[in-house]
């Protein structure tokens, strides 16, 4: 039995640990205004855009945006939920002058 069988990713009203053909997934990362947290943004292939509810990461127990104190926290996050980290990139968004920042996951060895 898998370590990780109670672990759960919740992105809008779904759980991806739940979905086998998931075996990838972007984290990308957007900065509170005015505070030191994040929130994460997670595209798995669903249609949800950026900045959408279906790409939200909530909370299990609230079902809030759930937030964290770095991006290593949530990078953190991801592992520890079934998700190995791949790579990264960052890009300067013109419109909105400021750095996005993206994760690349993909679904650790022995997961669903």
């Amino acid at each position: 039995m898998s370590s990780y069988a109670s672990a759960q990713v919740i992105v809008g009203d779904v759980n991806i640990n739940d979905m086998p053909e998931v075996k990838f997934c972007e984290m990308i990362i957007d900065h509170k205004f005015l505070s030191p947290k994040v929130m994460i943004n997670i595209d798995y292939g669903q249609e949800a855009k950026r900045g959408d509810d279906g790409m939200y990461v909530l909370d299990q127990a609230t079902r809030k945006r759930r937030e964290f104190n770095s991006h290593v926290a949530a990078v953190q996050y991801m592992e520890a939920n079934g998700w190995e980290y791949v790579d990264s990139a960052v890009y300067k968004d013109n419109t909105m002058d400021v750095n996005v920042y993206r994760y690349h996951f993909r679904r650790k060895e022995g997961e669903k």
